[in-house]
Formats: C-alpha cells, structure tokens, sequence
C-alpha cells in the first residue's frame, strides 16, 4: 500500500488530520460491531469509505452510512438527500414541481437570482429506457418519475452541491422498492463486473483489528465488555438489536419476494419470540433472510 496514502500531520483540510483519522477509524470498526448499520455495510473499509464521502460533503458518519451506497464503485444517493444538498448551499433556491403525476413529473428550477429552467421525466421516457419492467417502476411509477427528473435537474443546475453523487441507486442499476414510508431502499445490488473497482478494494489505510474508543480518543471512559445477557465483564459477542434501516430491508425483501408482510411478521414472532422486529439481533435477521429467500414465490 502506498506511503502517501496516510494521513500526516500536515492535512490540508481535504485530508483529515491524523488524530481524526485515528477516530474515524476507531468508530467505524465499533460501528461495525454493533449490528445497527445497513447489513450491505459489513466490514469497517465500506463504513470508512462512506464516512470519508460524507466528510467531503459535511454530511454527518452516520448520515453518510445510512444515506450513500457505494454501486460499482460509484457513489449513490436518494434524492431526498440531492435536494437537502441544494437547499443547504443555496437556502433561496428555486425547485417546483409543476407536475407530478404516474405519467409526468416536470420541474421548474433556477439558481438564485438565475432564469428558470425546466426539468421532466416522462413514462415514455421510462419505456424508452426500458424501464417499466422493473417492479417498482410498476408499482411506483410516480415516486420513480419524481426521483428521476430530480437527479437530473441536481446534475445539470446544481453540480456543486452533491459533489459526485450524481445519481440515485436505481440509477445505477440496484434493484429498489419504495417503503411505506416513501424511503427507496435496495432490494439487489447489480452484479459487479470483476474488473471494475468498488468499494471492497478502494485502498484506504486501515487497521482491521483497530481498538474501540478510549478515554484518550473521545475523553470519556470506554465501556466495559459485555456478555450476551449485556453483564459487565464477558467476553462473548455482544447481541445488538437490528437498526430501522434493516428492518425496512425485511420489508423490501418481503415484497421483492411476493410474499405477504403479514404473514412474515407472523413467522417472526412465532419462530424468535419477539413482539417487534425492532426486537431482533442480526441472527434473527439473517435467518429471517434466508427464510424469505427460501420462499419467494
């Protein structure tokens, strides 16, 4: 790995500095270890690689970790998070969606003080695209339209402000469903081509076996271990509770699947004992996974 990769003392600002990087690293590695982040966020490399994007964007780690998905090396955001970028940097921005419909989403936008432009995406730009034979593009073909014409109008108008993150995850070929909450989650990741650099082997100057955070690094006493009961003193895995990012991902994987919600969380009681999904640990989930996978119709 090469020398110059490291970061000095003498950070320009664009590179942390080496105290922060040493924190960085330390809280991606326990961040990894409690459970909580998307299950696609699996070593403390991928969670390093996004906390350094969202650095780059003063978009807080875990902001950055739940919100950007790394897609054949590439970064990939929501839209959501493309408008919050704009509105932030340019609070007087002109957006407005002048139609907004299963056929049609027009935007109406202009940079501050600047003439408007317009923006649109149509089903027969879907079809075009071949698009429409996606499931959610069936099932939610306005929240698709939306999100669609509104990367095009952050790239195009607002090039500054999302910094790279110049598509969505559909974009780039992930399979997504949209939650009922409106979120669009990843369903399936496309297939990488061997060749091609993702985040897996970025080379980022990173220690696998990094401590947790110490009293030195964050001025406040380091925690004990735990058991799996949580009592002070144990060696053994601690078992944290599933975050709200992989309970939306049972969600997705369950309509991905064509089963009934209903009928998952059913088997999810019965099988673990738990009154919630909040409730279960990253083994439930797995075995939840496989259970769907095994299933699908």
């Amino acid at each position: 790995m090469s020398d110059d990769l490291v970061p000095t003392k003498q950070a320009t600002g664009l590179i942390p500095f080496e105290s922060e990087w040493k924190i960085m690293k330390e809280t991606a590695t326990m961040l990894i270890n409690t459970g909580f982040l998307p299950p696609a966020i699996n070593t403390p490399q991928k969670a390093m690689a996004l906390m350094l994007k969202g650095r780059e964007l003063n978009i807080p780690p875990m902001s950055a970790i739940e919100q950007i998905n790394i897609i054949q090396g590439k970064p990939a955001v929501s839209a959501e998070l493309q408008l919050a970028l704009i509105y932030r940097k340019y609070p007087n921005a002109q957006i407005n969606f002048k139609q907004l419909s299963n056929k049609i989403c027009e935007i109406h936008a202009a940079r501050p003080g600047g003439p408007v432009n317009v923006f649109g995406f149509t089903i027969e730009d879907a079809s075009q695209a071949s698009l429409l034979g996606k499931p959610v593009w069936k099932q939610y073909p306005r929240a698709m339209l939306r999100s669609r014409c509104i990367s095009e109008m952050a790239r195009s108008l607002f090039p500054e402000c999302i910094l790279g993150l110049s598509h969505t995850q559909e974009e780039l070929g992930a399979e997504v469903t949209i939650t009922d909450s409106g979120d669009q989650v990843i369903v399936q990741e496309p297939v990488v081509d061997g060749n091609k650099k993702t985040v897996d082997n970025v080379e980022i100057p990173f220690e696998p076996e990094a401590p947790l955070p110490t009293e030195e690094a964050y001025g406040t006493e380091a925690p004990p271990p735990q058991d799996d009961q949580g009592q002070m003193g144990g060696s053994r895995k601690i078992q944290f509770k599933i975050s709200e990012a992989q309970q939306r991902l049972i969600f997705a994987k369950t309509k991905a699947a064509g089963l009934n919600i209903d009928d998952v969380d059913k088997w999810i009681k019965e099988t673990f004992k738990v009154a919630h999904k909040k409730d279960m640990t990253k083994d439930m989930l797995d075995q939840t996974l496989v259970f769907i996978e095994k299933n699908k119709l």
